[in-house]
């Protein structure tokens, strides 16, 4: 959707002097303009997620070597390979992955620290927000992880404000100046990677502030002075929209609900001012001026401020 207006006309100023109007119409000009874009975009996004038997506990793999059927009990887990007779066929299948683990001794890992259930902080954070049911496999092994398919939103809505004036202050001065606001608003499921919902867990605004300002001055038929100057000033933050936990979770084997993404943006800021000059001599156009410009960036960027954490 885009839509807005423009509006423009002589605008009055005040007279100066006795025995004259009150106002001179004739001398200054304006224009405004206002612009409304709203864009609803969706992109597709694919997450990887435990397939249900994982979900509960279960843990399948390709059995490597041939050999006759498997049924035992190891631990508190159950473990059963169907016979082959070609290498890598055949699925095996653990019960329980944690009660097998508690059951096998691990070199420099003793059983009793093995635990008998998720951490809650695990099933609460990660697991009790992926999706129970995976909707393509395009990604995952087919066995623990399968992949689930989400289309998010990426909107982008602009609105943009524009001004300017024009003055003749007599025959050989003007004056002119422009301004203009533009303020966006996008989300961004590019910055953020994880997430199951449509709606991403980053967006960015921008701020977008231009003014450009002109003074001419004809001094003579063969002499005119042009001074102009302008600045740029621009607020660009790229925000986390979702509570900031106190540490981040940085979790293998699947895609997690929660994103790493935290604050991060620019604010530049520019100044320009130039002097030019047009000199005729004789059957010679003469050119030259010079330009000042300065520029300032202000960058941050929190990524580093919260602890993070791979629970295994």
């Amino acid at each position: 959707n885009q839509f807005g207006g423009k509006i423009g006309g002589p605008l009055p100023l005040p007279g100066f002097g006795e025995g004259g109007p009150m106002f001179v119409k004739d001398k200054g000009f304006f224009f405004f303009n206002y612009e409304k874009i709203i864009d609803p975009l969706s992109g597709g996004a694919t997450r990887t997620i435990l397939t249900p038997t994982a979900r509960n506990g279960a843990f399948q793999y390709t059995r490597a070597v041939a050999g006759p059927a498997i049924n035992t009990t190891i631990g508190t887990a159950n473990v059963t390979c169907p016979a082959t007779t070609t290498n890598n066929t055949g699925t095996c299948v653990i019960s329980n992955i944690l009660g097998f683990a508690q059951g096998t001794s691990f070199s420099g890992f003793p059983n009793p620290n093995i635990p008998t259930a998720i951490n809650p902080i695990i099933q609460s954070r990660i697991i009790s927000r992926i999706p129970t049911q995976g909707n393509t496999t395009t990604v995952g092994d087919g066995l623990n992880t399968t992949g689930y398919f989400i289309n998010r939103r990426s909107d982008q809505e602009r609105s943009t404000y524009t001004g300017r004036i024009d003055v003749d202050l007599d025959d050989r001065n003007t004056i002119n100046g422009v301004y203009s606001y533009n303020f966006e608003t996008n989300l961004r499921p590019d910055v953020d990677a994880n997430g199951y919902d449509p709606q991403p867990q980053a967006d960015q605004i921008a701020k977008n502030k231009t003014l450009s300002l002109s003074y001419r001055r004809i001094f003579s038929s063969t002499f005119v002075n042009e001074v102009r100057g302008g600045l740029f000033f621009s607020d660009v933050p790229f925000r986390r929209t979702a509570a900031l936990p106190e540490y981040m979770l940085a979790v293998q084997l699947v895609t997690s609900p929660e994103t790493n993404f935290t604050d991060q943006g620019r604010a530049p800021r520019y100044w320009t001012l130039q002097d030019n000059v047009d000199w005729i001599i004789g059957k010679h156009n003469l050119r030259f001026g010079g330009q000042l410009q300065s520029y300032d960036i202000t960058s941050y960027n929190f990524g580093n401020g919260i602890p993070t954490t791979t629970p295994g």
